[in-house]
């Protein structure tokens, strides 16, 4: 694969498994120097790429915490001196039932993760990319779902609509910096977390 990322500085939240685990995967393929994030120990999928002679970096975090956050791009700026890129991708799914019968914590816990999750670390990456003379991108994880809807899923679905505002808005907001932000809108791809709907 050609080295398209080649020693470009890339973050990619809920990497432990699933789309941010693969997308982590190519980037450094693609020559990126690649912080694996997430609330799961990946230990392993680190190995796998340095093993491979990849350049990555593991980095436990909470995304719905913005302390957790803030010290997270702090170090990968001490560590590699700029960020380039932000994949936020993590994300958690609301027990499959009708909307009326989740329950507030579940829904506060989507939407800490889903939604607050990844306002945080736009938040974060932004303030950095500001700093630096070349500035960045950044791309959001929304989903299909979140033009249309799901059934039993009203929680997840609301945050991945909000999640295209949010993108869209910050994209006006930073394009005159010189800060691209996108988002893309998987449809059902088999990960751990869609085998748990479907099963």
């Amino acid at each position: 694969m050609k080295e398209c990322f080649k020693d470009k500085v890339v973050l990619c939240t809920g990497a432990a498994q699933g789309i941010g685990l693969a997308t982590a995967q190519e980037f450094a393929k693609a020559g990126a120097k690649v912080i694996l994030s997430d609330v799961l120990d990946m230990d392993a999928q680190v190995k796998e790429l340095t093993d491979a002679e990849f350049s990555a970096v593991s980095y436990k975090c909470d995304v719905s915490s913005p302390e957790q956050v803030e010290n997270m791009i702090n170090w990968i700026v001490e560590k590699y001196g700029r960020l380039d890129c932000g994949f936020n991708n993590a994300g958690v799914q609301t027990p499959q039932r009708p909307m009326a019968e989740i329950t507030y914590e579940e829904f506060d816990k989507t939407v800490a993760v889903d939604l607050k999750g990844v306002w945080n670390c736009m938040k974060y990456e932004i303030i950095q990319m500001l700093k630096q003379p070349e500035k960045g991108c950044i791309v959001n994880t929304s989903s299909q779902g979140g033009i249309t809807g799901f059934p039993g899923q009203a929680a997840y679905i609301a945050c991945k609509h909000a999640i295209i505002g949010l993108t869209r808005t910050a994209s006006i907001d930073y394009a005159s910096e010189g800060i691209r932000i996108n988002a893309v809108l998987p449809g059902v791809i088999l990960t751990p977390m869609a085998k748990d709907i479907i099963k």
